[in-house]
């Protein structure tokens, strides 16, 4: 099953820059209580559907 949201640690990086992923999870409110702070983005996953490339890649 595919989490509804991802926690990254922006002050931890791989060897390409990218902020690291530190958590997952379905309720927002618990990923708040425990990844606060300006070192923690929170985003929330998307689908091909909701992102829109689902049908690019049919036609």
């Amino acid at each position: 099953m595919i989490p509804n949201t991802i926690v990254f640690n922006t002050n931890m990086h791989d060897k390409n820059g990218n902020a690291l992923p530190v958590g997952q999870g379905d309720n927002l409110d618990d990923l708040l209580s425990v990844y606060h702070g300006k070192a923690y983005q929170i985003m929330k996953v998307k689908t091909e559907v909701e992102k829109g490339n689902y049908f690019r890649n049919f036609v």
